[in-house]
């Protein structure tokens, strides 16, 4: 009786213990770090990237990260012939463009029978040490999610007349002239980061009206000239003061196509600025991998 009693008891445990997690530990899934590679980088900042990313990668749950750096930055990525067993090995490529402020930066995984990319661009270094880490994780994790690691990123379909959520508007969305991005999250939160840098945090609300889904993304915190670029930088600064939040009305058109008007402000004749709705397209950017 008592025998039957701890084998219960350990089934009981083991049972709870992979409920609780929601996974067993041979889900786990390693990967070295190697770090990065960044010739027209000083070394202080090249640490600096480096120790960015490792932290990054370290703060995803369900991977063992192993630290493989001996330097800032390494001459040459890292070969197969490094690679041990089925541990995947990432490490990222840095460089600066040709008579250029663009960077470009490639996120690589790697293991003995699998190559997985990732390029990013940015406008300058400063932007790529500004990053907002959920982008940054959100493109990690498109690398090391258990996936086809040499397909294409596939987005996931949804019919138009079917009920959106913010799950399915995850992604980054591109579009508008003075924006360089807009990020949405699984939250109901994003933010909008400007080609003048500023960053404004939006909240995310989706409402169902006759059998159409109108998606309404808001604007939060304080009001910043800086988020009305078409405007006089002096205009700007007077109208920031009392303008209300920006916001965007939109409806999906396809999976991958929001359209629909913004509030915000525009300059009239008289080079003052007045509120004002204008029409918008946004697209999502979608990852691609190479083989």
């Amino acid at each position: 009786m008592k025998k039957r009693r701890f084998l219960l008891k350990i089934i009981f445990s083991l049972f709870f213990a992979t409920n609780l997690f929601g996974q067993t530990s041979d889900q786990i899934i390693e990967i070295n770090y190697f770090g990065i590679e960044a010739s027209n980088l000083e070394s202080n900042m090249a640490k600096m990237i480096s120790d960015l990313y490792y932290t990054q990668l370290c703060e995803l749950q369900n991977y063992t990260i192993l630290d493989k750096r001996t330097e800032p930055t390494f001459s040459t990525p890292p070969k197969k012939d490094d690679f041990s067993g089925n541990s995947f090995s990432f490490f990222v490529v840095i460089n600066k463009q040709t008579d250029s402020e663009t960077w470009n930066a490639n996120f690589n995984l790697q293991n003995s029978t699998t190559e997985k990319a990732i390029k990013k661009q940015y406008e300058s270094f400063y932007k790529i040490l500004m990053e907002q880490k959920s982008t940054l994780q959100e493109t990690l994790l498109s690398l090391v999610s258990p996936s086809d690691t040499t397909t294409p990123q596939k987005q996931q379909t949804s019919p138009l007349n079917n009920s959106i959520s913010t799950d399915f508007l995850a992604g980054t969305w591109l579009g508008e002239k003075n924006i360089n991005k807009v990020v949405l999250m699984r939250s109901g939160r994003g933010f909008v980061i400007y080609n003048n840098g500023a960053s404004m945090n939006i909240k995310i609300k989706i409402e169902a009206k006759n059998s159409t889904n109108k998606i309404i993304i808001t604007q939060q915190g304080n009001q910043n000239a800086s988020f009305f670029p078409e405007l006089p930088r002096n205009v700007a600064l007077l109208a920031a003061k009392n303008a209300k939040p920006i916001q965007w009305t939109l409806t999906l058109t396809d999976n991958n196509t929001l359209t629909g008007t913004k509030q915000t402000l525009s300059l009239t004749e008289d080079n003052n600025a007045t509120p004002s709705e204008i029409d918008v397209i946004w697209t999502r950017k979608i990852l691609t991998f190479r083989d």
